[in-house]
Parts: C-alpha cells; sequence; structure tokens
C-alpha cells in the first residue's frame, strides 16, 4: 500500500491505496471507541435519585415554556442520571435551540441530590454568560455557584478552591483553569462541557479524573450527521434538540471568504445598529 501511494503505476493504484489507509485508520479508531465503551460499562458512578416533583420544580423557576424538544433531552437526561453507569450523552442543537437551560437542568438535579457539577465552556465570556444563567435560576434556592477564569485574583481563586474542596460550592462554572491539578473536588457527581469539539477525549478524561467516575454531559452547536457522529463520538449517546423557542427567528448562516471579510464587519455593524445580534 505505502508503496503504490509513494511510487504509484496509475490512478488507479493511488486510488486503492489512500481507500486502504483510510480503512485502517477508521478501523483502528473504532476499535478504541468500543474498547472504551466497555471499559465504561464496568465503570460505577453515581445514581441520582430524580422523580417527576424534581423536574416540576425546576420548570417552575423558568419564565417560559419549554419546546417538546427540550423536554424529551431533560428525560433522556434524567434516565441516564438515574442509572448507575456514569452519563456519557452529547447534546447537539444549533445557536439558540434553548441547550444552556437543560445543562441547567442537569446542574439542578445533582445539585438536589448533595453532588458538585463543572460546567466548562471554552472562552470567558461563555462562562460568565453560563454562570450569569446560574446565578439567576439557582442564587435564591441555596444553591452556591462560582466563577472560575484564568485571569481571577489570587485571593478569590484560593476561596474558590477551598470551596470546592471542602464541598460549600455546588457549581463551578469556568474555562480550562477548571481542569488545572490544583482543583479538587469534595465529590464531584456531574461534569458539563460546551462546544464538544473545543475539548479532545484527554480533556473529557482530565475531568473524570477529578471524580468518582461523574455523570459528562457534552453539547454542541456544530451540526455533526447523526452516521458520522456515531462513527466519532461512538462512546456518547446522543439527543438532538432540533426545534427552537417559540417566537425565535431563523438563524441565518453565512460562509464569508478572506477577500469579503472588511464587507462582513460593515454588514454585522448594520444589523447591530437596527437591534439585531450578530453570532462569529
Amino acid at each position: 500500500t505505502l508503496k503504490a501511494l509513494h511510487f504509484p503505476e496509475s490512478m488507479e493504484d493511488i486510488e486503492k491505496a489512500k481507500r486502504r489507509m483510510g480503512f485502517e485508520e477508521l478501523l483502528i479508531y473504532q476499535s478504541a471507541i468500543k474498547v472504551l465503551i466497555i471499559k465504561q460499562k464496568d465503570k460505577k458512578g453515581f445514581s441520582f435519585n430524580i422523580d417527576g416533583g424534581l423536574k416540576k420544580e425546576f420548570i417552575s423557576l423558568l419564565n417560559y415554556r419549554l419546546t417538546g424538544a427540550q423536554l424529551r433531552t431533560i428525560e433522556e437526561i434524567s434516565s441516564d442520571m438515574k442509572k448507575q453507569s456514569p452519563m456519557n450523552r452529547i447534546v447537539q442543537g444549533d445557536v439558540g435551540c434553548g441547550k444552556t437551560i437543560v445543562a441547567l437542568y442537569a446542574l439542578f438535579a445533582a445539585a438536589k441530590n448533595g453532588k458538585q457539577s463543572a460546567f466548562i465552556a471554552p472562552t470567558e465570556i461563555l462562562a460568565k454568560q453560563h454562570f450569569s444563567e446560574a446565578e439567576k435560576l439557582f442564587g435564591n434556592l441555596g444553591i452556591r455557584s462560582e466563577l472560575m477564569t484564568g485571569n481571577m485574583s489570587q485571593g478569590k481563586k484560593k476561596e474558590i478552591l477551598a470551596g470546592l474542596k471542602d464541598g460549600s460550592i455546588q457549581i463551578i462554572i469556568g474555562t480550562h483553569a477548571v481542569l488545572q491539578e490544583n482543583v479538587e473536588f469534595k465529590e464531584l457527581g456531574l461534569a458539563i462541557t460546551d462546544e464538544q469539539h473545543r475539548f479532545g477525549v484527554r480533556q473529557r478524561a482530565a475531568i473524570s479524573a477529578k471524580g468518582n467516575y461523574p455523570d459528562l454531559l457534552v453539547m454542541s452547536a456544530t451540526p455533526i450527521p447523526r452516521t458520522l457522529s456515531l462513527s466519532l463520538l461512538g462512546d456518547l449517546d446522543i439527543s438532538v434538540i432540533d426545534e427552537m423557542p417559540a417566537g425565535r427567528k431563523p438563524v441565518k448562516t453565512r460562509c464569508v471568504p478572506n477577500e469579503k471579510i472588511k464587507g462582513m464587519y460593515q454588514y454585522i455593524k448594520d444589523q447591530v445598529k437596527q437591534g439585531r445580534q450578530g453570532y462569529i
């Protein structure tokens, strides 16, 4: 195969060799995923106590109605969290479909069961946004949430590290700073990562290592065809939020070449002036 790739006698040789190498790559990847699945089945995590009352209590905190797709995803997450084996689930859905509120439900369920949660976002802006949502929902319920980022003061960082270690902080929301070695939890029961493609398998493993096989929920707005996601994310169960909240206008997605980038920024400026929003 290698000889045919580097010294082909025909175009057919090249195509056959490329196909052969592609097959090997996928075979090794699939075998590794299979081993991962088998290993995970043997692990024992937390079995959360979740009933209809818990879901009703969470929904009563909201001042809007959840979509059918959100309620279905909450059911799937609840079912996973009840099991003794750790949850490994990805929630896919377009920007604005309401993935965050589903993640906040999982945080609420873990806190109500006396377990700690970590919610990790790829950027500080996203982490602050999620923290603000959590504070708004849980601030008056005696559930303590904190924000952890790379550029916080040493004093605040010390306070948060102590709170995570003694269990007085139930929810930590932050960037990759949460993955640092000196971050220790009393009892981490749930880990959530936002924008799954920004976190590798090793980083997911680093989160899991901080607890006794905590439940893992990952979220992505990057649309991946179901067949491909089963190949690439074979160790994860898949939930798809395929419904937008009522009154939400459809998101227009554009791919812009480099030579038109100035025009793109001007277009976004004009849209923002009219009170609309842009997402890059």
